[in-house]
Order: C-alpha cells, then structure tokens, then sequence
C-alpha cells in the first residue's frame, strides 16, 4: 500500500511541504536573490479580460460576486422600490485593486509518495520522496505553465525572512492558503470578509481554479498603479531551480529528514 509523507500524521497532515514560483526568469533569478516582485489584484483582473482565459488572470480577483441577486432602491426619503432581479453583481473597492500580491503553487504532504525510509537513529528518519499529484491537478497545471521553477525547499524559512522584513519596514502583512468556494453560491463567510474589511476578502478564489492550490501573501496597506518591488534578502540556501514537468511528474527525487522529539516530530 502506497504511503504518503501525510501518513506520518501529527503537522505533517495538510502540510504545505514545498512552495514553488512559476514565472519569467528574469523574475525567478532575482527571486532567489531576495527581490519579491508583487503585481496588484488589478493587474490580474486585466489580465483575464485581455486574454479571455482564467488562470493567471482572474477577474474575478478580490472581488464580492453574487449571482441570481434581487435590487431594490432607497431614496432620500427612504422610499423602497420595486425589486428588480438581476443576473449578478460584482463588487470591488478600487483601492483593493491597487493592493500588491505574491502568488506561489504549494505541494502538500497528501502529494508527496514515500519511496524510501531509512531510520537513522531512534530520532531521526530520511526519506526519499517523489511528487504525485491527483492527475487533474497535475494536467491543469502542465497545460497553462510551462520552464522552470523556482522551487522553495523550506517554506517556514522563506516566511521567516518575509515576517521579519515586514517587521523591519513596518509593513502591514497577510498571507495564508487561498480558500476556493463555488462562486455561483452565496457564502456567508466570504460576504462578511467583505462587508467588514477583513483581509481574508483577498484570500477567496472560484473552485475553478483550486488545482493551483495557492498560498499567497499580501500587502493590504500598500498601494501602487502598477508592479512593485520588496527585497527580503537572499533566498539561494533554501531555494532551486526545477523543471515544472519533471518535478510533477515524479522526475526529481526529493530527499527528507524527520526529526522525532517524544509525540511531536520535525521536518527539514
């Protein structure tokens, strides 16, 4: 029976193990050197309707949609009209537009099949993993990226260095996985995020594009008219680069330690 790095439970359940960043090179070289180059959501809403085609783009970024909504209209002397059905609405402030982000794909510990495990000590394991992904994920992926990524081997460390240049430049800082909803529907969790100003608004996406499995990161107090720039320091010790189709073909061994400390154990 096969196993998976999850099977190993405790934190390593639903784990982002590995992060990694599709781009132009030029972008990924100076990635790795610690520069984070950060488009705003209104990019990628443009991006959407330029190319008619979700994936990078996604107009729907950022935005409160609701299908199938009924309106009506209070005047100044607070007289109702007549509700008026309407296919949809889409709602976006515009300064959440000029809001910058950071997109990277994750691979989590249920995607990562145990080839080999050898115990080194009562305290440590290695193990020999490979990448493999459910087979709709894997084609939907193949199909709109192509080259080489930058593939983060630790995410903990990559989010450290992040955290602590935040702190340094007083930057107010959000980042978490990306939660997919059926868009078609109201959920009353994504409408609150938005009436409220809560920043989990910049955390929803349509299920359409849940094969990305993103985890993302964002500056909800800064604003720019275009694409911005943060230098968090160099990323080469815990960074590499990839093929994209090699690595989710299960092409690249990936080497694994666990660190067993009484119940609880660590990875690196």
């Amino acid at each position: 029976m096969a196993k998976y790095l999850s099977d190993f439970g405790g934190p390593l359940i639903n784990r982002n193990v590995f992060m990694f960043k599709h781009g132009e090179h030029q972008h990924l070289s100076q990635m790795q050197k610690g520069v984070l180059y950060m488009n705003n959501f209104g990019y990628f809403i443009e991006r959407e309707k330029q190319e008619n085609k979700k994936e990078i783009g996604d107009k729907l970024e950022a935005t409160l949609y609701i299908e199938d909504v009924d309106i009506s209209v209070i005047d100044e002397f607070d007289k109702e009209s007549d509700p008026v059905n309407v296919d949809h609405i889409t709602l976006i402030s515009n300064w959440d537009k000029k809001v910058p982000l950071f997109c990277l794909f994750t691979i989590k510990s249920e995607e990562l099949l145990v080839v080999e495990e050898n115990k080194i000590d009562a305290y440590n394991t290695r193990l020999k993993l490979r990448v493999e992904l459910h087979s709709t994920r894997k084609q939907k992926i193949l199909s709109n990226f192509k080259g080489d990524v930058l593939f983060i081997v630790s995410p903990e460390k990559f989010l450290r260095q992040v955290n602590k240049y935040t702190e340094e430049k007083n930057i107010s800082i959000a980042h978490g996985d990306v939660m997919y909803d059926n868009f078609s529907k109201v959920n009353s969790d994504r409408l609150m995020h938005h009436f409220t100003g809560n920043n989990k608004r910049f955390f929803w996406k349509d299920n359409a594009l849940k094969h990305q499995q993103e985890y993302r990161i964002v500056f909800p107090n800064e604003y720019s008219e275009g694409a911005v720039e943060h230098v968090i320091g160099d990323m080469s010790q815990y960074t590499t680069y990839f093929n994209l189709e090699k690595l989710l073909s299960g092409d690249v061994p990936i080497e694994f330690t666990l660190r067993f400390k009484g119940e609880n154990h660590e990875a690196s």
